[in-house]
């Protein structure tokens, strides 16, 4: 497995050679712009996905320039108590392959940065790229997201830099689309790291089984589950854990845990942890007393169904969604199997979504899958006036070949399930 600075280092490679290919010669000048992320201190700092996937660093409210004249430089807030007194962290872009830093600019109080804008702070940095493109005729490129708030801070921050210190440039241009095309093909190493993730979000699952009964609150499987994280070391949570029984099965982003799980009900548990930044996303559902009601099996069978055959379908060359051509796209594929049993009208939500450094990965639903692609297949069925919601979801990665789960070896079929519940009980009783 490659180290972070190879990692990294390849990812700048492979992005700055897309970018800067398309220029014509008159564009040799010109500069890439990263922003990190601003710690909180209400939850634990974690890098923006992108800025990592090119840095591989971890501080809060750093910057990376790239420049034309083959300078790299790690700009880093100028605190002004050690940070390391405060964190335990010690700073060194050197560790991951940058030769160069400097302060961002003037001090900062304390030993933390927020995403408020003070020109001062930024003195440094404003001033030198206002003098690499003082001509008027450079390249600026940034990493923005037009559609959405995935970049909006570190967007908000180089406007600001622009109109304060008066930098020029010719053009500016979003390479997000470079960014998220090299994010969307998973190398080896990458789907080893998810795969993981997977293996260990499976264990939570299996050890919540066991705590599985009547009468123990939503709140005590959701502890289970993310207990296994932290005994085994990882980072965090991939998104906030779902526990959902009885009714609360049939609501899709359920998060408050608060009640109590009924013989009579299923439970769904939808959950991820982030293994070295990467995700995992997997989902269960499973009967409180142990065995599904006719009715409750009768309605998993059809979800796991779609599943298993979307799973023989998937190939290179289809979309997991994609309405222009619905008949390449897996969501409506799965769409038109639910539709078969009248049931489509309780699949409120996508068949799945891209995953890796993000729960819900970068990546464009209108390119065709292709090898290197990794999401989930999630097909669900919520029936709220039967309180049965229904939903399976597992990690793929996609071959020439067809599909390979990471997920495979968490039970799924009825008496798989049924099993699993009726040890888990005899080994508590």
């Amino acid at each position: 497995m490659k180290s972070i600075v190879e990692w990294a280092a390849g990812n700048r490679e492979r992005v700055i050679q897309s970018v800067v290919k398309t220029l014509p010669a008159v564009d040799e000048h010109w500069v890439i712009v990263l922003v990190n992320d601003f710690e909180s201190h209400r939850e634990r700092f974690r890098s923006e996905s992108s800025f990592f996937y090119l840095t591989g660093l971890s501080e809060p409210g750093i910057m990376v320039c790239i420049y034309s004249d083959g300078r790299t430089i790690v700009y880093r807030p100028n605190y002004s108590t050690d940070r390391e007194v405060w964190t335990g962290v010690r700073f060194s872009p050197q560790a991951v392959g940058f030769d160069s830093e400097a302060f961002l600019g003037e001090k900062v109080p304390g030993y933390s940065i927020n995403a408020a804008f003070q020109p001062a702070y930024y003195s440094n940095v404003g001033k030198d790229l206002a003098d690499f493109l003082a001509d008027e005729q450079g390249m600026l490129f940034v990493i923005h997201d037009k559609d959405g708030n995935r970049y909006r801070a570190q967007s908000e921050l180089i406007s600001a830099l622009v109109d304060t210190f008066g930098i020029s440039y010719r053009e500016v241009r979003d390479i997000s689309p470079v960014v998220h095309a090299f994010r969307r093909e998973k190398s080896v190493d990458e789907i080893s790291l998810m795969y993981d993730a997977a293996q260990i979000t499976i264990a939570a699952q299996m050890f919540a089984t066991k705590a599985i009964r009547s009468g123990i609150y939503e709140y005590e499987l959701r502890g289970a589950v993310e207990s296994v994280y932290m005994m085994l070391g990882c980072e965090r949570p991939a998104f906030p854990t779902i526990v959902g029984s009885g009714i609360n099965s049939t609501r899709l982003h359920y998060t408050q845990a608060t009640s109590q799980l009924c013989d009579g009900d299923l439970v769904l548990i939808d959950c991820g942890v982030e293994y070295n930044m990467y995700a995992s996303d997997i989902t269960r559902t499973y009967p409180v007393s142990g065995l599904f009601t006719p009715r409750q099996k009768e309605v998993y069978e059809q979800v796991l169904r779609v599943q298993q055959e979307l799973e023989r379908l998937i190939k290179p060359g289809l979309f997991l969604r994609n309405s222009q051509a619905p008949e390449l796209s897996i969501h409506h594929i799965a769409v038109k199997m639910f539709a078969e049993a009248g049931l489509e009208k309780y699949f409120p939500h996508s068949i799945g979504h891209f995953l890796g450094l993000d729960t819900h990965d970068v990546g464009d639903y209108l390119i065709a899958l292709a090898p290197g692609d990794a999401f989930t297949l999630e097909p669900g069925l919520y029936i709220p006036e039967e309180r049965i919601g229904v939903r399976i979801e597992d990690d793929y990665v996609l071959t020439e070949d067809g599909l390979v789960c990471l997920s495979d070896t968490l039970p799924k079929e009825v008496e798989e399930v049924e099993e699993l519940l009726l040890a888990a009980a005899e080994a508590t009783s």
